[in-house]
């Protein structure tokens, strides 16, 4: 039961019986070490093979960069489009679902959360032909359903980012203006939120069209509805949740209480219920889980259990679960199981299956028999993210 009290854990079972097996793949959006790709779990077979590569918020289209080739799936017929040239070094890092993809030109840096040093950002809009050259350092998050806006992380300072903030590309007069606030009016000059700190995970919520982004230790942050004096300060505050609103191009923190972002920012991770009624964040090196409503954008309730170790994922399913995998360990926050070695990602299907990746296996998690189904042995297989094609 969900409460502010303090949960309790069962012992892991460290005597986990071997993987049993092999049981029905899935086609999972896994990381390999050359990048996103869509994997059959079952088989071992790359449907999409892994590349530099972003994918949509609604996981329908997968763009990546093979050579001077881009690609853009459709993922759920998994389909290719026909390739385009791209000369030079491009990144994909946002698609929309109308095939327009964000690249960024240059050195890409570990991802949008960790930019490469650049003082002029050149973002290609492949689909419409448009460059644009960004005075800054900036990385695209996402489109705007309608396709005429970008999104875009803005570092500073860009040679050495300690801050960054979201801003929006109008596509059509390539001019970037800030967000606004909730009530649709500009947010004035000097009330522009700053972040400091890292983004861990991001989902979107396409029932209420929002992309909720996890971020721990954001010392010196305020958020816009402090600079502007309409909420009180929260200076004991260490993690929140941005929330984005892609369509209206609003946003809105939701600060997470202690122990949030008081411990690395690899054991914190965020998951969204299959239906969108609940957003769960959870900081795994702590034990606890916050249960969030995405329509009220407030925390709902806090669950205590036994703190896990190691980098975290998780997976929410029908009904409430919530499953958080760590090191060797997967929990669903009453009790846990050794699963043999340490789990990287996980995914719930709609029906509920869990799976993950472990020692360069495609593994399923049956929890409720506590044990390990064997999938396919995968060279270079670093991580589960989602179920595709569901």
């Amino acid at each position: 039961m969900w409460s502010a009290a303090a949960g309790v854990l069962a012992a892991c079972d460290a005597k986990t019986a071997p993987p049993q097996a092999k049981v029905d793949g899935v086609l999972a959006l896994a990381l390999h070490k050359e990048g996103l790709g869509v994997l059959d779990t079952a088989t071992g077979a790359w449907k999409v093979p892994p590349a530099p590569a972003a994918v949509g918020p609604e996981l329908t289209r997968l763009a990546a960069v093979q050579g001077e080739q881009l690609a853009i799936w459709s993922l759920p017929v998994m389909r290719q489009a026909a390739g385009r040239t791209l000369p030079g070094t491009w990144t994909p890092r946002a698609v929309s679902g109308s095939d327009q993809v964000a690249l960024v030109e240059g050195p890409s840096g570990e991802g949008i959360y960790r930019p490469a040093s650049r003082v002029m950002t050149k973002i290609r809009i492949a689909g419409s032909g448009k460059d644009f050259s960004l005075p800054g350092n900036f990385e695209p998050e996402a489109f705007s359903p309608d396709g005429g806006r970008l999104y875009l992380l803005d570092y500073i300072p860009p040679r050495q980012p300690e801050l960054y903030r979201v801003r929006v590309l109008d596509l059509a007069t390539g001019a970037v203006h800030p967000l606004s606030t909730k009530d649709k009016q500009p947010v004035p000059p000097g009330a522009e939120e700053t972040m400091r700190g890292s983004g861990r995970k991001a989902v979107y919520d396409p029932v209420n069209g929002v992309l909720f982004t996890l971020y721990t230790h954001q010392q010196g942050h305020q958020h816009t509805g402090e600079l502007l004096g309409v909420r009180p300060g929260s200076p004991d505050v260490h993690a929140f949740i941005h929330a984005l609103h892609l369509d209206f191009g609003w946003a809105v923190c939701i600060d997470l209480p202690k122990p949030f972002g008081e411990s690395a920012p690899e054991g914190h991770t965020l998951a969204l219920a299959p239906d969108s009624s609940l957003l769960y964040a959870v900081s795994a090196a702590h034990g606890t889980v916050a249960r969030i409503n995405p329509e009220s954008l407030n925390v709902l309730s806090v669950k205590t259990f036994a703190p896990l170790t190691g980098e975290a994922s998780a997976a929410a399913t029908a009904g409430g679960r919530i499953y958080v995998a760590a090191g060797n360990t997967l929990s669903d926050t009453a009790s846990a199981f050794d699963a043999g070695g340490p789990l990287h990602g996980l995914a719930a299907t709609r029906g509920g299956q869990l799976w993950s990746a472990r020692a360069g296996r495609a593994v399923s998690l049956d929890f409720p028999a506590k044990r390990v189904l064997d999938g396919a042995e995968v060279a270079g297989l670093q991580a589960i993210h989602a179920i595709v094609g569901q």
